[in-house]
C-alpha cells in the first residue's frame, strides 16, 4: 500500500463540520473498540459490532459508511492492545489531565481522529471524497453537504500519482481511502492496481541463487548482496551500511514539540529514501530476492537499559516503515521479499564473515533466506563446526560443551564475551537524499564499490 499526504485548506466552515464529523467518528472508534470483545471474552462477529455502532451514533452527522470504518478502525485497535487497555488520547495527556495539568479542549483534541473513509471501488473509488482529475482540489460529501479541500501543489512523481489514481478512480478500477486530518489529507492506494505508476518498472531476468538482505537495528541498517552455492556456501558480491545515528539524534539539545515533529519528518524521508536505494542495489545485482529479518512481537514498555535505549527502540526506530517501504519499491521492481527468523543471525553472522556487525548479520540472514526459499528448513543454521570454535574461546566456560550454535552463543553471553565486529568510524560516500524538502542528509553510507559491480 502506498499513502501520499496532501497538506490542504479549507474554509471555516467547512472546518467547522469536518470537526464535527471527526469527533463522532473518534467516538465511534472508541465505542468499537471497547465492544469489540464481549463479556464472555469472545470476540463479536464485524456486523454484530457494526449494528451496535449505528445503532448507538443513529441520527448524527456521520453516516452509515463513516460507521462502518470507525468499526473496522475500532477492530484493528483491540488486534493491537487486545487486553482493552488502550488509552485514545494517550497515557502520558490521560495522567496529566486527571491532575489538572492541562486544559479539557487540549484532551479532546488529543482524542480526536483524522476523518476515514475506507475505500469502495465500486463507488468511483471512494463513497465521501472525490479527487479532482488535476489533483488541485478533492471534495468531501456527506450526506449532501459538500465541502472543498484546496490541495497543495504537488509536483513531480506524487503529483503524476495523484492524478493516475483519479482517472482510475473515476474508472471505478481502485479502492482510495482518504484519512483527513486537521492540515493533511491521506491517500492511501494499492499501488499495484494503478493502470500506470512511475515506479513501475519493466521486467528483467534475474540471477538465480541471490539474494540481497538487509539487516536492521536502530542505528544502523546492513545490506548485502550474496550468492550461494548448492553446498551452502555464500559469497558476498556487494554491501552497504547506513548509519543513522546523526538522523536520531538530532535533537536531543532541543526538546521543543516542532523540534520533534521536524525530526520525526527526517527520518520518515530519509528512511524512505533508503528503502528505495536498496530496492534499485537488488535490481541492479539481478536479485530477485530481498530478504528480511521478522522482527514482529518485539517487546513493548521498559527495556531494562536506560531512558535512551528506550527512546530509540521504542519510539524512533522506523522498522516497519522501512519494511513497507521496502516491499512496496520491490513490489514495483518485480523483486520478491521474504522475512526470516532472525534467531542468533548477529552472533553466527560476526563469527563466520568479517564484516561490520549490521553487513555480518545480513549475510546470515541472506543465506537463510535461500535455504528457507529452497524449502531446506534443517539447514536454517549453518553447519556448526564445534571444534574450530571451541579452539578460538577455549577458555570460556561452557564453550566447549556447546553442540550448536544456540549454546555456543549462550556461553558467549554468560561471559560477556563481545563477538559483534566494529562498525567503520569514516564514511566511504555520502547519502543523497533527493527530497527536496532534506536536501541536507544525516545518514551516512559506507560503500564498497567491487570489480564486478553493476553501480
Amino acid at each position: 500500500m502506498q499513502t501520499i499526504s496532501v497538506p490542504y485548506t479549507t474554509d471555516e466552515d467547512s472546518r467547522a463540520a469536518i470537526t464535527r464529523l471527526r469527533r463522532i467518528q473518534s467516538a465511534a472508534v472508541r465505542t468499537a473498540y471497547a465492544n469489540a470483545v464481549g463479556p464472555d471474552g469472545k470476540r463479536l462477529k464485524q456486523k454484530d459490532l457494526r449494528d451496535l455502532v449505528k445503532a448507538h451514533f443513529a441520527g448524527h452527522e456521520a453516516d452509515a459508511w463513516l460507521l462502518h470504518t470507525a468499526t473496522l478502525e475500532g477492530i484493528a485497535c483491540r488486534e493491537r492492545v487486545p487486553d482493552g487497555s488502550m488509552v485514545f488520547g494517550g497515557k502520558c495527556l490521560a495522567r496529566r489531565r486527571a491532575k489538572g495539568l492541562i486544559p479539557a479542549q487540549r484532551w479532546k483534541n488529543a482524542r480526536l481522529r483524522p476523518l476515514n473513509s475506507a475505500g469502495d471501488k465500486t463507488r468511483l473509488g471512494n463513497r465521501h471524497f472525490r479527487l479532482a482529475e488535476d489533483a488541485e482540489t478533492c471534495a468531501l460529501t456527506v450526506y449532501g453537504a459538500r465541502y472543498t479541500l484546496v490541495l497543495a501543489d504537488m509536483r513531480g512523481k506524487h503529483h503524476a500519482i495523484l492524478q493516475q489514481i483519479a482517472r482510475d478512480a473515476a474508472l471505478g478500477l481502485i479502492n482510495v481511502q482518504f484519512s483527513l486530518g486537521d492540515h493533511r489529507l491521506n491517500i492511501t492506494i494499492d499501488e499495484t492496481k494503478l493502470t500506470a505508476h512511475p515506479d513501475r518498472r519493466s521486467p528483467q531476468t534475474f540471477a538465480k541463487n541471490r539474494v540481497l538482505a538487509v539487516d536492521m537495528n536502530p542505528n544502523w541498517v546492513g545490506v548485502s548482496v550474496v550468492d550461494m552455492g548448492d553446498d551452502g556456501g555464500v559469497t558476498v558480491k556487494d554491501w552497504r551500511l547506513f548509519d543513522l545515528t546523526g538522523l536520531n539524534t538530532g535533537t536531543r539539545q532541543d526538546r521543543s514539540q516542532k523540534a520533534a515533529a521536524d525530526q520525526a519528518n527526517k527520518i520518515t524521508t530519509e528512511v524512505a529514501e533508503i528503502a528505495e536505494s536498496i530496492a534499485n542495489l537488488a535490481r541492479s545485482w539481478n536479485a530477485g530476492l530481498i530478504g528480511l529479518e521478522n522482527l514482529r512481537g518485539m517487546p513493548r514498555g521498559d527495556l531494562g537499559r536506560g531512558a535512551n535505549h528506550n527512546r530509540l527502540v521504542l519510539n524512533l526506530w522506523t522498522r516497519q516503515h522501512l519494511t513497507a517501504c521496502l516491499k512496496r519499491h520491490a513490489r514495483q521492481r518485480g523483486v520478491e521479499v521474504l522475512e526470516v527468523n532472525a534467531a542468533y543471525s548477529s552472533t553466527i553472522g560476526n563469527l563466520l564473515h568479517e564484516f561490520p556487525d549490521a553487513v555480518a548479520a545480513s549475510i546470515e540472514i541472506g543465506r537463510r533466506t535461500l535455504e528457507v526459499r529452497r524449502g531446506r528448513q534443517d539447514r536454517f543454521y549453518p553447519v556448526y563446526s564445534g571444534d574450530a570454535l571451541a579452539q578460538r574461546w577455549k577458555h570460556v566456560p561452557g564453550v566447549v560443551e556447546a553442540g550448536d550454535w544456540v549454546g555456543l552463543h549462550g556461553a558467549l553471553k554468560r561471559a560477556n564475551v563481545r563477538v559483534r565486529r566494529p562498525h567503520p568510524v569514516a564514511p566511504s560516500a555520502a547519502f543523497e537524499v533527493r527530497a527536496h524538502m532534506s536536501r541536507t542528509s544525516r545518514v551516512s553510507q559506507w560503500r564498497v564499490a567491487c570489480a564486478n559491480s553493476p553501480a
